[in-house]
């Protein structure tokens, strides 16, 4: 009761009875404690909280989206300039019947009327898609997209971008192409499926997310929460 009477008289129930009342209980143990928990299990190891996980499993996603497209357009360049010289060789060769071949010998261009001008659009189209998508990925001219190609904006989600990369994948493996243009092309359509179909719910959020910026608020959110450094003058040591 003295001790309870120090903090605080009025908040005892009863003078004359030796039992405290809860209140006076709970400001007590307030009032003595000096040591308060920390509200960040670990700050000495950023990397502890769940946060940094999901930045690097974004960014990684992120990689292998540009390798994958890059990779794309590497391949999709050589498939051109190989059936440009196939069709050039049927050309010169036009006295060499080919009208039974499906396709013309040893190229993805298909033997029928205007096959070749169809090919080699399709080919020029995939070529022009293709760097578009990487700077959306790189976050390169963001004006540019947020006025005329919204979708692959930076306030867009990632399911556009997954849905691009299958239809541009498919496009090439509904040929016969050769092991780098197909082992490019399965990739691309893996890491579209991973970006439509389970980051395509995140919306915008998956986006954002993984950009530098975050990690830096974050950080600095996280760093926050401690007493900022003591700064001592050279003069006092």
């Amino acid at each position: 009761m003295a001790l309870l009477s120090k903090v605080n008289p009025s908040l005892v129930c009863d003078s004359s009875s030796a039992t405290p009342s809860p209140i006076s209980i709970h400001i007590l143990f307030l009032s003595l404690s000096t040591k308060r928990p920390s509200l960040l299990p670990s700050q000495a190891h950023i990397s502890d909280i769940p946060f940094a996980d999901v930045f690097i499993a974004l960014n990684a996603i992120r990689i292998v989206n540009i390798v994958a497209l890059a990779l794309v357009f590497a391949s999709n360049v050589l498939l051109l300039v190989h059936d440009g010289r196939a069709i050039a060789h049927t050309v010169a060769a036009s006295g060499i019947d080919s009208s039974d071949c499906d396709y013309i010998d040893g190229s993805t261009v298909p033997n029928q009327p205007a096959g070749a001008f169809w090919a080699v659009l399709h080919r020029l189209l995939v070529l022009v898609q293709l760097p578009l998508l990487l700077l959306s990925e790189l976050a390169r001219l963001p004006a540019l997209f947020r006025t005329y190609l919204p979708v692959l904006g930076p306030d867009a989600g990632l399911a556009p971008l997954g849905a691009c990369e299958i239809v541009l994948a498919a496009g090439v493996l509904a040929h016969r192409v050769d092991r780098f243009a197909l082992a490019a092309a399965f990739l691309l359509a893996a890491v579209g499926g991973v970006n439509a179909l389970l980051l395509g719910g995140c919306g915008v959020r998956a986006r954002r997310m993984r950009e530098w910026r975050a990690w830096r608020e974050w950080r600095d959110e996280a760093r926050g929460v401690l007493p900022p450094p003591v700064r001592r003058d050279w003069r006092e040591r």
